[in-house]
C-alpha cells in the first residue's frame, strides 16, 4: 500500500496536482514510519525516499519551512545508510544533497535574498565528502 501511495504522488505532482500528491506521500510516509519501527533496514530507505519526495513537493509550492525539514530528516537519513553502504545507498544521499541545493535555489527566487544560496556550496562539500570516504 506504501509503495502505491508513494508512486501516486509522484504521478499527482507531476500532473501538477499537488495537493493530492503531498497527501498522498504523507500517508505513505506514515505507513513506512510504521513498518519500518519493526523492520528498519528494510523500510528506513523508503522512508528517506518518501521524505524527500514529499519535501520536494513541498519546497515546489513554496513551502520552503516544511520542505526544508522533510528534506533535512531524508538528508540525515542517507547520510547514516551511505556511511554504511556507500555502494547501495551513496546516490540517494547525493540525491537527496542536490534536493537540499535545488530547494535552496526555489527559496532564493522567491526570496532573492542572498542568503539562501549560502547553504548550497555547503550542501555540495558535504556530499562529496561523503562520496569519498
Amino acid at each position: 500500500m506504501a509503495i502505491t501511495l508513494n508512486n501516486l504522488g509522484n504521478a499527482s505532482t507531476d500532473q501538477n496536482d499537488y495537493a493530492e500528491g503531498i497527501a498522498a506521500y504523507e500517508e505513505a510516509l506514515k505507513l513506512y514510519r510504521q513498518m519500518s519501527k519493526q523492520h528498519p533496514e528494510v523500510y528506513l530507505p523508503d522512508v528517506a525516499t518518501t521524505l524527500n519526495n514529499l519535501g520536494n513537493a513541498l519546497s515546489d509550492q513554496g513551502h520552503f519551512e516544511l520542505g526544508e525539514q522533510m528534506l533535512q530528516e531524508a538528508w540525515g537519513i542517507r547520510r547514516k545508510l551511505a556511511q554504511s553502504n556507500l555502494q547501495r545507498f551513496g546516490g540517494d544521499f547525493a540525491q537527496t544533497g542536490l534536493a537540499l541545493c535545488l530547494h535552496h535555489i526555489r527559496q532564493f527566487q522567491a526570496s532573492e535574498d542572498p542568503a539562501d544560496l549560502a547553504p548550497v556550496l555547503a550542501y555540495l562539500d558535504q556530499v562529496d565528502s561523503v562520496l569519498r570516504l
